[in-house]
């Protein structure tokens, strides 16, 4: 049985996965600027402003939010766009749509699975999994969304870890895109 997840494209999120059995995989730097670079990579792809993360030894926090007036409602043909191409199958009648907006859990998926692919083409034969299913919250108000940022920003201390996780790859915040929001 699969788990709902209630979708609100008008708030940002903090969303947070981990590593199957706990294992510290991000303690190597690589991997941890190899993850960073891919959640930039793919919050642009997927139509998500990021606003912070933080990679810890075994999970990541990323707190997004959609980009606004991107994208339509998914399966939303124009009639203008399907009488000029004559099919829907046509490929140029697809290039021409406008791009389906694109949920939080579309976001992780890419994230999780470019990671796994990023490294199994890799040069090491590192045995990696994440854990099936990632947290989510709705960050509604300012309030919530200045404490998950807080959240996400002060973790690596709270947590005793060394001051690497302070800072690139393992922790980023961009406060002037947060204070946009509001």
């Amino acid at each position: 049985m699969t788990q709902r997840r209630v979708i609100q494209n008008e708030y940002p999120y903090l969303l947070t996965s981990n590593v199957r059995g706990g294992e510290p995989f991000f303690e190597d730097a690589g991997h941890a600027k190899a993850l960073a670079k891919i959640i930039r990579t793919t919050c642009e792809l997927k139509h998500f402003a990021l606003l912070a993360y933080s990679i810890m030894p075994e999970h990541v926090h990323i707190v997004v939010s959609p980009v606004k007036g991107v994208g339509s409602t998914r399966n939303n043909i124009s009639a203008a766009a399907a009488g000029r191409s004559g099919s829907y199958k046509n490929p140029r009648a697809r290039a021409a749509l406008p791009a389906a907006p694109y949920t939080v859990s579309d976001l992780m998926h890419g994230i999780k699975s470019y990671f796994v692919y990023a490294l199994r083409n890799g040069s090491t034969m590192t045995v990696f999994a994440w854990q099936p299913r990632f947290n989510s919250r709705i960050l509604n108000t300012e309030d919530y969304l200045r404490s998950a940022i807080e959240y996400v920003h002060f973790n690596p201390k709270k947590a005793g870890l060394p001051a690497r996780y302070c800072k690139q790859p393992y922790l980023y915040v961009d406060d002037e895109q947060v204070n946009s929001l509001f």
